[in-house]
């Protein structure tokens, strides 16, 4: 089978849509041949990338329209549409992450070619794909429409199924439901080497996020919660993983409240698992999620997780393998981060359960042959 995977970005520039295409497109090129078309990096990006790589059975094919802003944007989906249907002369199947303005053109070069078009939904709520689309652009509605009658959809849970597609006002042709999902590892080394390896106190209590500072994503939230409970607890620390257009406004808030000597803003890092296993706690507080990474790689390695109503997608379950806050509520946040810090045998307890969770219905592996029984079907 030959497997067309569309992306937006891809890496240098990377994001959960990112490394969740890439894992899926490396286990799929095993069997399979596989091309990524994408977009060429991001102009801020540091690292640079060829415009063509071949690995094997997989080939990264980085589109490069000469121009600026919206006008880059629109010669770019020219540019994917004229790709695509070259490629689908030859090729079985195209795959899309995220049910944007590029899966628009995927599916139109897909229904032109008589192939089919496979579009995961990465947003809920708020963010939903189709409801971003029709908002960010004039042709939107169309766009938005066009995906949802044409394409096969993909949802992560059974929530996004229920609150997101069936109150869409369009019809939705076909929906799969197919979690998302990360490689399962096991965990080498005592907490104390990753902390002694990363320069982080033997001692203290972790608290640790991993996300895009976008304001979206509320890390002020987390970090009034914490200097709330700050007194109390003097010997907690707080670190974010990430980087992005909030952090001058995070690094102030930081100074105003004057826990600079407690928290740690590391920006982007290579090694996020070693920071992971090195942590006592994991916290998000988005306003929404479609079905988070970061947050399945901290539930995959035994951290307990204490989560926004705004991220949870039916993943969590309260008090069973992690916690869940009202999205903003700072006091409800701390409160959390209380219960904790007082109760380490439930913290543990929450950490099993969750690392349980994941390996039964997260793992990379299993859920890769699913996506190939859908392409298999879909052909």
């Amino acid at each position: 089978m030959k497997i067309v995977m569309v992306t937006g970005q891809f890496r240098p520039v990377v994001g959960g849509a990112e490394i969740f295409t890439e894992r899926l497109a490396k286990i799929f090129s095993k069997n399979h041949e596989v091309t990524i078309v994408t977009g060429k990096q991001h102009r801020h990006s540091k690292q640079e990338a060829p415009l063509i790589e071949r690995h094997h059975n997989l080939t990264i094919e980085r589109l490069n329209p000469w121009a600026f802003g919206k006008l880059k944007m629109y010669l770019l989906m020219l540019a994917m549409f004229f790709r695509i249907r070259a490629l689908l002369k030859t090729y079985d199947v195209v795959y899309v992450h995220q049910a944007l303005q590029y899966a628009f053109i995927a599916t139109l070069t897909g229904r032109i070619c008589k192939k089919k078009v496979i579009v995961v939904v990465a947003s809920r709520g708020e963010g939903f794909d189709l409801k971003k689309l029709s908002k960010h652009f004039w042709w939107g509605k169309y766009a938005s429409k066009y995906i949802a009658k044409h394409a096969i959809l993909v949802a992560s849970s059974q929530d996004m199924i229920e609150q997101d597609f069936y109150h869409w006002s369009d019809p939705i042709s076909k929906i799969s439901l197919i979690p998302r999902a990360i490689p399962i590892k096991e965990v080498t080394q005592n907490k104390k080497i990753y902390r002694q390896t990363n320069q982080l106190s033997k001692s203290d209590f972790i608290f640790i996020c991993v996300s895009r500072l976008s304001f979206l994503k509320n890390h002020s939230t987390i970090i009034d919660a914490f200097a709330q409970i700050l007194e109390s607890y003097p010997n907690i620390r707080l670190i974010f993983l990430g980087d992005g257009e909030a952090r001058e406004s995070l690094e102030k808030q930081i100074l105003d409240l004057g826990i600079k000597s407690q928290m740690e803003l590391k920006g982007n890092v290579q090694n996020v698992d070693e920071f992971l296993y090195a942590s006592d706690a994991f916290v998000l507080a988005s306003d929404f999620e479609g079905e988070s990474n970061a947050l399945l790689e901290a539930l995959s390695v035994g951290l307990p997780c204490i989560i926004s109503e705004g991220v949870n997608n039916g993943s969590i379950v309260h008090h069973k393998n992690g916690l869940i806050f009202p999205t903003k509520n700072v006091q409800a946040l701390a409160q959390e981060m209380r219960f904790l810090i007082e109760n380490p045998d439930d913290a543990k307890r929450l950490g099993n359960e969750a690392r349980d969770h994941i390996k039964k219905h997260h793992d990379l592996e299993q859920i890769a042959q699913q996506y190939l029984q859908l392409f298999q079907s879909a052909k």
